[in-house]
C-alpha cells in the first residue's frame, strides 16, 4: 500500500513533536510508583531529544504539579542564565525529594509527597513533571512606583509563548494509612 507524501510527512512531523520520557529513581530503583514509607529521596531524570544547547528556546521551565495541591512549582532559566552543565546535557536531573527534606523546587520536600496527602486521607498521590521550552513572542510595558525615586518607572517585560513540552512523566507515591488513637 502506498502512503501519500503529505500523510507520511504529517506522521513524521507528529513523531518529532512527542516529548521524551522522564524516569524516576528512589532508593536506587527506577520506576513510576514508590511506597511513601520507603521514600527518602526521589529523583527525576528528564531525557531530551537532543542536547539542550542545540535546541532553540529563549527560556526553559521545569514544572512540577502535585495531584493534591492547587499550585505548580517550577524552575525557570532564561537561555543566557542556563547552567553550562545543562546546555551540554541530553538529560536533566532534578531532586523532587532530597535526603533530609528538601527539593530542587523551592519550598517542596518529603512532606509534600507523604504526610501532607496522608493528612488528607489519600491512598496515593502523583507528581507530573514537564520540561518546557519557551520562545519570546514580544514585550509589554509596565509602570511601577519606585519608592527611591518617588516616581513611576517604565519597564519592559518579555512575553513568552505557552511553551513546547520536550520531556514529561508522572510518578505515583502509594501512601499507607496513618494509625490514629482509635486504631490502637
Amino acid at each position: 500500500m502506498r502512503i501519500p507524501f503529505r500523510s507520511a510527512f504529517g506522521a513524521i512531523l507528529s513523531i518529532a513533536v512527542l516529548a521524551a520520557p522522564v524516569t524516576f529513581t528512589a532508593g536506587g530503583k527506577a520506576g513510576t510508583a514508590f511506597k511513601g514509607k520507603e521514600l527518602k529521596q526521589l529523583t527525576a531524570s528528564a531525557k531530551l531529544p537532543q542536547k539542550l544547547g542545540a535546541m532553540k528556546f529563549d527560556r526553559i521551565r521545569v514544572v512540577m504539579k502535585l495531584s493534591h495541591l492547587d499550585v505548580v512549582a517550577s524552575i525557570v532559566y532564561d537561555r543566557a542564565n542556563v547552567p553550562a552543565a545543562w546546555m551540554g546535557a541530553k538529560a536533566l536531573t532534578f531532586d523532587l525529594v532530597r535526603e533530609g527534606d528538601g527539593s530542587d523546587f523551592e519550598g517542596y520536600g518529603l512532606k509534600d509527597f507523604t504526610s501532607v496527602p496522608q493528612r488528607r486521607k489519600l491512598d496515593e498521590m502523583s507528581a507530573d513533571i514537564k520540561v518546557l521550552l519557551l520562545k519570546k513572542i514580544g514585550e509589554k510595558e509596565e509602570k511601577r512606583w519606585d519608592e527611591s525615586r518617588s516616581a513611576f518607572v517604565k519597564s519592559k517585560i518579555p512575553v513568552f509563548d505557552a511553551g513546547t513540552a520536550i520531556s514529561e512523566g508522572t510518578v505515583k507515591v502509594l501512601l499507607e494509612r496513618q494509625a490514629g488513637d482509635q486504631d490502637k
